[in-house]
């Protein structure tokens, strides 16, 4: 009987689509495993190309608005509205995301372009149910940027043209913030991390946005003071709590300021495409990501994956573009293949597609020979 793969990756950060990536996986295993039947399901998790993954798997219709980028330069933001439900996604990455290396300031990069662009959403469709995919940010303004884009007042903090700081705000800010949403918005997070302390935003996820680590205390501060005002300006008090961290804080500003729900992007996204069913009728599960690290299995793709994988008992293999992912942290009945080592440079889009066939051509032989599972986890 003809082996059924599943081949179901994210995107590789900055080289290949998530739907880029699975038909070079897809083809290696249609090339090696004789008869295979083989389904390509890219997926997203509130990061970079989620709004892709998402528009194609419900024929949303694709659109854009005028925002800013991370830097503040002018971009046409894509937008994607469901005919059927009139909802609309927006993608936080492609107005705030991760600029080049040279250029990773958090003082410099900002939210307000996101802030622009939902603008944008709520002229264009009146009353819709917004979707905000988050991940793949640049930023640690906790929403600052966007808060103030949507009229966010900040008592003693007047306008400006440019980005703004939070490490910038005053000791004890008083917000004042008119939601526009008539539906509160629902946020896509990558990631359960809090928003503060030493799991939180800026310790893990803000040295990669340009955050020196002798600087981590007082960004983990400054968010702790723009929270702490804006869940007084609604009567309330802050507490932390997973998903917080997702984006820099966006989250958790706009579910103190706007009632955002938050919920696990990854899980949304494959709730859209069916996953769960697709995964019981295959007999090997594919999916892979830029780079697999600690993060990976907490709100991504590949530990959301794993976890389908477990409850069905079927094989997963993750095929990386790097992995720095310790050997004991990765789950029972997964393998992990990556296709350069841990140490290697970033690779250009040709260079990774061909890292990845190859990677991929290697494991499935290996499957073939029954040398990457035990029988036991096989159906």
């Amino acid at each position: 009987m003809a082996v059924r793969v599943l081949v179901a990756p994210d995107s590789f950060k900055s080289t290949l689509t998530a739907f880029e990536a699975a038909a070079i996986i897809a083809g290696a295993a249609r090339d090696v495993l004789p008869g295979a039947w083989v389904e390509e399901c890219p997926l997203g998790d509130g990061g970079e190309g989620t709004l892709e993954v998402w528009s194609r798997a419900v024929g949303a219709d694709v659109t854009t608005v005028p925002a800013r980028g991370v830097l503040g330069s002018p971009v046409d933001c894509p937008v994607a509205r469901r005919p059927d439900t009139g909802e609309v996604m927006v993608e936080a990455a492609h107005t705030c995301g991760l600029p080049p290396p040279g250029l990773r300031d958090p003082r410099r990069t900002s939210t307000f372009g996101l802030g622009l662009a939902l603008g944008g959403v709520l002229g264009a469709f009146p009353g819709a149910r917004i979707l905000v995919a988050l991940g793949g940010t640049g930023t640690v303004d906790g929403g600052l940027g966007a808060a103030l884009a949507l009229g966010l007042q900040v008592e003693g903090f007047p306008p400006s043209p440019g980005p703004r700081s939070v490490l910038e705000l005053p000791p004890r800010p008083r917000l004042t913030f008119d939601s526009p949403f008539r539906h509160p918005p629902v946020f896509l997070c990558d990631t359960r991390a809090p928003l503060l302390g030493p799991r939180g935003a800026v310790a893990v996820f803000g040295p990669q946005k340009g955050v020196g680590a002798d600087e981590v205390e007082a960004w983990d501060a400054a968010l702790g003071r723009l929270v702490t005002a804006a869940a007084a300006s609604t009567g309330a008090t802050f507490a932390d709590r997973p998903g917080f961290g997702a984006a820099g804080g966006v989250s958790a500003l706009f579910h103190l300021l706007a009632s955002a729900d938050l919920v696990p992007g990854a899980s949304f996204i494959m709730e859209s495409v069916g996953f769960s069913g697709k995964v019981a009728a295959a007999d090997l599960v594919v999916t892979g990501e830029g780079c697999l690290d600690d993060t990976s299995l907490s709100g991504k793709v590949v530990g959301a994956v794993a976890e389908v994988c477990r409850r069905a008992r079927r094989p997963l293999l993750v095929l990386p573009g790097r992995s720095l992912l310790a050997p004991a942290c990765v789950p029972p009945g997964v393998a992990v293949r990556p296709a350069i080592g841990a140490g290697e440079g970033v690779q250009e889009k040709n260079g990774a597609g061909q890292s990845l066939d190859a990677v991929a051509r290697s494991a499935f032989r290996d499957f073939l020979k029954k040398q990457l599972f035990p029988a036991s986890n096989l159906r």
